[in-house]
This record gives structure tokens, C-alpha cells and sequence, in this order.
């Protein structure tokens, strides 16, 4: 939940805060006059000041992040040009690790204000394939082909009934064009590969059966 969510952010922002008060407390026990000290830092001060307005923007940043909660650590993301996993979420940036395995940070005010498309909230993958068959193929194969394509979608309960497509397309260059469409209802990625190679093997049995074949690019010289 969200209290959840806030106690990481909460702890990183206390631990600096509360660092400080302590340091100063050491210092007063010392006999240091911290009150000229830091009276005295002028112009100092006022540079740090304007050095922590990124820090502070990135702090807001950070607060944004777990309110709206984007994405969570282990989660699977997209975030502009990078692609990979959450390992960490600090207060001033957001660390993901790469498909190369390289580890890049970014800081939470631009990370707040990104397009993040996160790829662990998926709750289905769609499975889209073109299935191009010779030209001598008859109308009879093909609506065999057709309706037991039909068929197979209808017996997998991996697939989303609600919402699935198999249509004859159109003549292409050198075959007639079959699409499927078709969601496989699994958030996870390995499990989709799976019923997509069986889907695609059963349909390649169910060309066979037809006694059809998948065309392949070719040329008819007449003379």
C-alpha cells in the first residue's frame, strides 16, 4: 500500500536530517559556537543553497515516484532509450539495470516527468503472425485451413476468448495471406513463448492436414 511505499523514502530522508542535529549537538558539547558558524557561511551558504535545488527537485521526484508508484524495484521497465530492470529507487536518482548488464541512474526529477512503460504490468501478450500459403492452393483447403485455425484458438484456454482474429487478407506477391491475432492471457514472458511455439506448431500441422503448403518467394520465367 501506500505507507508501504513511503517508508524506504521517508527513512533516506530522516537518516541526513537526523545526522545533522546530532552533528550539531557534538559541536555545541565541544564548546563550538555553532550559531556564529553558521552565521558565518555568508556567501557559502547561499552557494549551497543554489547547489541543493537539484538535490530538492530530485527529492520531489522521488515522492512523486512513490505516490503515483510507477513501477517498484524488480519490475521490468522502459524509460526513454533504456530497457531493463529496477535495482534501486534513492533519493536523488533511480538506478536500472540494463539488457547489457550495464547500470545506469537517473535522477528522479527526470524520472518523475518520464514515459515509463512498465512491462511487468502486463496482463497479456499478443501473439500476431502472417501465414502465407501457395497460390495453388484451393478455396477448399483454404477454408479448411481457415476453420481449424478457428478451431485450435477456441480449445486453448491460454487464449483471451473475448477478443481473437483469423482472416483470409488478400493475394500478396507470391501467396495467399492469412493473419491471426491473438492474446495469450499470462503476464509472464517465458510461459507466452511456450503456448506461442505450440500455437504456431499446430498451425503449421493444421497447413499440413490441408494438404496445403506455406509459399516462399519465387519467380515464373516464360518463354
Amino acid at each position: 500500500d501506500l505507507a508501504t511505499a513511503m517508508v524506504p523514502v521517508f527513512r533516506k530522508v530522516l537518516k541526513p536530517i537526523v545526522g545533522g542535529l546530532v552533528a550539531v549537538v557534538a559541536l555545541q558539547n565541544l564548546g563550538l559556537n555553532v550559531a556564529g558558524l553558521l552565521a558565518g557561511l555568508g556567501i557559502g551558504g547561499l552557494a549551497i543553497a543554489l547547489a541543493g535545488k537539484s538535490a530538492l527537485e530530485n527529492l520531489f521526484g522521488s515522492l512523486a515516484i512513490a505516490f503515483d508508484r510507477p513501477f517498484k524495484i524488480g519490475e521490468f521497465v522502459k524509460v526513454d532509450a533504456f530497457v531493463g530492470t529496477i535495482e534501486d529507487v534513492g533519493l536523488r536518482s533511480t538506478r536500472i539495470r540494463t539488457l547489457d548488464r550495464t547500470l545506469v541512474s537517473i535522477p528522479n526529477a527526470q524520472m518523475a516527468d518520464a514515459q515509463v512503460e512498465n512491462f511487468a504490468r502486463r496482463d497479456r501478450f499478443r501473439l500476431f503472425t502472417t501465414l502465407g500459403l501457395e497460390y495453388g492452393t484451393s478455396m477448399e483447403q483454404l477454408k479448411l485451413v481457415l476453420d481449424d485455425l478457428k478451431k485450435l484458438l477456441l480449445a486453448r484456454p491460454e487464449v483471451w476468448q473475448d477478443s481473437f482474429s483469423v482472416r483470409f487478407v488478400g493475394y500478396g506477391a507470391y501467396s495467399l495471406n492469412i493473419e491471426v491475432m491473438v492474446w495469450v492471457q499470462t503476464p509472464d514472458w517465458s510461459l507466452f513463448t511456450g503456448v506461442r511455439e505450440e500455437l504456431l506448431m499446430e498451425m503449421g500441422r493444421i497447413v499440413e492436414r490441408a494438404g496445403a503448403r506455406f509459399a516462399f518467394p519465387s519467380q515464373t520465367l516464360y518463354q
